[in-house]
């Protein structure tokens, strides 16, 4: 049992790692929106970061949304 649960626990930090890459990944995306003047596709990509993301993450997703 012990070991079984030692494979969970790094399933489980190997999906956050995941997840962190592609809030990332829709940060860096929500900034090619923008250059794009694509206003509604940026804020919908941020307005998931708030959602998801960690405290970094969303500080920055709040600070492009203010530029919107």
């Amino acid at each position: 049992v012990f070991e079984f649960e030692n494979i969970i626990d790094s399933s489980t930090s190997a999906n956050l790692l995941k997840s962190t890459k592609a809030l990332d990944t829709l940060i860096s995306l929500a900034k090619t929106y923008i250059g794009m003047d694509d206003f509604e596709s940026a804020r919908n990509s941020l307005e998931e970061v708030l959602e998801h993301g960690n405290e970094i993450q969303k500080n920055e997703a709040k600070k492009l949304i203010d530029t919107l």
